[in-house]
C-alpha cells in the first residue's frame, strides 16, 4: 500500500463567481504560500436518537449538520497572494502596465472560493466550496519570515480521485524575510521589534430548514487589531496610548521595484502600556492597538501591492 506524504500535498484554489459553485473548467492557482500544518477540514453532527427501548442501547443515530472550516499557515509572499488578500478585505482597484499597482480596501467580499487539497501520490482530492476568509493574520518577528494564517469558512465538501485541473497553475514562491520590512508609526520612521496584525470579518453561517450544508455566509462588521513592542526611548507613544491620541501604522514589505504595504491610517491604542523594569536588560513597550474607519482612506485598512501581476 501507498502511505500518502505531507511532501507532495497541495492546496490550490478558484474563485467562484456564485458562492457554493466552482465554475465549470476551473482553472485552479496553487496556494504557493501556504506551509505545512494546515487544519482545512469538514465535521458531520451525529444526530442521536433518544427514543425509549428495553435494551438499554441507543436505538439509532443520522448524520446531521455539515460544518467546513480550517486555517492555512502562510508565509507572506509578492506573487500568488493578491487574490487571497481581495478575498480577506473587499475591494481592488488595478493599475498600471508592469510593475502592476494592486490597492485592496475594506468592502463587500467576492463571492468565495474554491479550495482543493490533493493528496497526489494517492491520486485523491477533497474539494471545499464557498469557502470565504474569516480571518488573516501576519506576525513579523526579528528573525525568519514574515507568517500569517488565512482561516476560512466553507459550505460544503467532496472527494474524488480526480482533481478539478490537471494543470494548476502556479508562480515561483518568494516569501519576505522581516529585513525587507520597514515601519512607519505617525508618518514618521519606527523601529518595531514585533508585529502582530489580525483582520476578521465575522462571517455570519446561517442554517435553514431543509439542507445539511449553511444556507448563507455573508459577511459582517470587520475588524482589525493587534500589537507591537518598541523600545522604551520616550513618552510619545505612552501619551498617545495615555491620551487616546489617534495615529496610523505603516509596514512595508520590499524586493527591488516591487512590494507590499498594510497601512492602517487611524489607530487607537488600548490595554495596558506601562513600561516595567523586567531585568537588568533594555526595557520595552507592548502595545495593542485597533483599527478604525479612516474617511480620508475610505477604509480602516489598505494593501498596496506592486508586482507583475496584470490581476489579481
Amino acid at each position: 500500500m501507498t502511505q500518502a506524504v505531507g511532501a507532495l500535498g497541495r492546496i490550490a484554489y478558484v474563485e467562484e463567481s456564485a458562492w457554493g459553485t466552482t465554475p465549470g473548467s476551473p482553472q485552479l492557482k496553487l496556494i504557493k504560500a501556504g506551509t505545512y500544518g494546515e487544519s482545512l477540514s469538514a465535521s458531520i453532527e451525529e444526530l442521536m436518537s433518544n427514543a425509549i427501548n428495553s435494551s438499554r442501547a441507543v436505538e439509532n443515530v443520522i448524520q446531521g449538520n455539515i460544518d467546513v472550516k480550517g486555517a492555512v499557515p502562510i508565509e507572506l509572499p509578492l506573487l500568488g497572494i493578491g487574490t487571497l488578500l481581495k478575498h480577506a478585505l473587499g475591494t481592488v482597484n488595478t493599475t498600471g502596465a508592469g510593475p502592476y499597482t494592486h490597492v485592496i480596501k475594506r468592502g463587500a467580499l467576492p463571492a468565495g472560493l474554491t479550495l482543493e487539497k490533493g493528496f497526489t501520490d494517492i491520486a485523491q482530492y477533497i474539494v471545499f466550496t464557498g469557502c470565504r476568509i474569516d480571518k488573516l493574520s501576519l506576525s513579523v518577528s526579528p528573525q525568519g519570515l514574515v507568517t500569517g494564517s488565512m482561516d476560512v469558512i466553507g459550505k460544503d465538501f467532496s472527494a474524488s480521485g480526480t482533481p478539478l485541473d490537471a494543470s494548476v497553475d502556479t508562480v515561483v514562491h518568494t516569501p519576505f524575510a522581516h529585513h525587507q520590512a520597514t515601519f512607519e508609526e505617525g508618518g514618521s520612521a519606527a523601529t518595531l521589534l514585533n508585529l502582530n496584525l489580525s483582520l476578521t470579518n465575522g462571517l455570519d453561517p446561517v442554517r435553514a430548514i431543509g439542507s445539511r450544508t449553511i444556507a448563507g455566509l455573508p459577511e459582517g462588521k470587520g475588524e482589525v487589531t493587534g500589537d507591537i513592542t518598541v523600545m522604551f526611548e520616550n513618552l510619545t507613544l505612552f501619551n498617545k496610548w495615555k491620551n487616546g491620541t489617534a495615529s496610523s501604522l505603516k509596514a512595508t514589505f520590499t524586493s527591488g521595484a516591487h512590494s507590499i504595504e498594510f497601512y492602517l491610517p487611524s489607530v487607537r491604542y488600548n490595554g495596558e502600556a506601562v513600561p516595567k523594569i523586567a531585568s537588568d536588560k533594555g526595557i520595552v513597550v507592548p502595545l495593542s492597538f485597533r483599527a478604525i474607519y479612516d474617511s480620508g482612506e475610505a477604509t480602516d485598512l489598505k494593501i498596496t501591492l506592486i508586482n507583475t501581476e496584470a490581476t489579481i
